[in-house]
């Protein structure tokens, strides 16, 4: 027992909000599942989504999923997002992390910072992940679910089931535990995960804990 809790409304509005990103300027980013990128400043949620985000897959797990600002942001503006893709197979999905920046409004500027291979976009409509986070480094770390396949996440040459690792811009931090290897994929950072959806350093410890959203039984 901590003593009592009190659960204070900040915004209401919102429609499957799934991740939160805190500006500089005091404004919050807000991710609705649904496909929206929400702005809430001064308190108040303004009524109309960022314009020009991508066209996502809004299905079961799928839709827009976390958002983060670089941390760098009040030089660079830089703002990362994943989102649900659809495969060229219309019954295949998977998760994609971009960056982009918002003017006026809109979203502008779009890079792509990871998109997985053709056979990474699997039947089905669970398990995408993606959890960011930056380390002091600067460098993102980001996590894509198994898609309900353990053997995809034990294996080094599926980008499924892991917590990857990569620069800003994308690129692949020389230091990953795979990068460079044969037939393993660089980013990877952490495999044999399931779907996790959590990502925070220890603030004493600075260990990098990951919550998991778990099987039921």
């Amino acid at each position: 027992e901590r003593g009592p809790t009190r659960i204070e409304t900040v915004v209401d509005g919102l429609a499957t909000p799934w991740g939160i990103a805190f500006l500089p300027d005091g404004r919050m980013l807000v991710s609705e599942r649904e496909g929206r990128l929400r702005v809430v400043a001064g308190g108040r949620l303004l009524p109309e989504p960022i314009r020009g985000t991508p066209e996502c897959l809004v299905r079961q797990d799928g839709g827009l999923l976390d958002v983060i600002a670089h941390p760098r942001f009040a030089e660079n503006g830089w703002i990362y997002l994943a989102y649900v893709d659809l495969g060229r197979d219309p019954a295949t999905s998977m998760t994609v992390v971009i960056r982009g920046r918002i003017r006026e409004g809109a979203w502008v500027d779009q890079r792509e910072i990871f998109r997985g291979p053709p056979e990474s976009y699997v039947p089905g409509w669970t398990h995408y992940g993606c959890r960011f986070l930056f380390d002091r480094a600067g460098r993102l770390l980001f996590t894509i679910g198994e898609r309900g396949s353990p053997d995809a996440a034990q294996d080094p040459a599926s980008p499924l089931g892991k917590i990857h690792r990569v620069l800003d811009d994308g690129g692949v931090p020389a230091d990953n535990p795979f990068a460079g290897r044969a037939g393993a994929w660089p980013t990877v950072w952490t495999l044999g995960n399931r779907h996790a959806q959590g990502l925070k350093f220890h603030p004493v410890t600075g260990d990098l804990w990951e919550s998991e959203h778990g099987p039921s039984g």
